[in-house]
């Protein structure tokens, strides 16, 4: 996570790959009980943790003075940008698993005509970063 002022971004992150920790432990656990069976069957987990890896890897969120913008995706990119104007309410949540890194998942909800909520997951110091939103 970085803070830069230039440019009008007050902020850019993305998800600790902590987030998928639990398919990375139980990919691994499954590669190496269907190794010794089928070596071709063993990588199917380790694949679908690398795909894990890569949607980690591909979200990324960046706050300006105005707006949040979330980049996600790994084949089809997709774009969501947010005016801050328009943003009704935060939730932080915290689970035990995040509570013990210092990570949480900050939850935004946007005033628009239909009810729409929109996540900021896994990330350190949510509470600067609401602090930063609200200004």
């Amino acid at each position: 996570m970085q803070t830069k002022e230039r440019g009008g971004i007050l902020w850019q992150g993305q998800p600790s790959y902590l987030l998928n920790l639990p398919q990375y432990f139980y990919g691994a656990l499954f590669a190496a009980l269907l190794m010794p069976a089928d070596f071709r069957i063993g990588l199917i987990p380790l694949a679908i943790c690398i795909w894990y890896w890569l949607t980690s890897h591909a979200e990324k969120y960046e706050l300006t003075n105005s707006q949040l913008t979330i980049h996600s995706g790994v084949l089809s990119k997709r774009v969501e940008v947010i005016n801050l104007s328009a943003i009704k309410d935060f939730h932080i949540l915290q689970p035990w698993f995040f509570k013990s890194f210092a990570l949480s998942t900050i939850v935004l909800i946007v005033d628009d005509s239909l009810e729409f909520q929109s996540c900021i997951r896994c990330i350190p110091n949510a509470d600067e970063l609401i602090v930063k939103m609200r200004q």
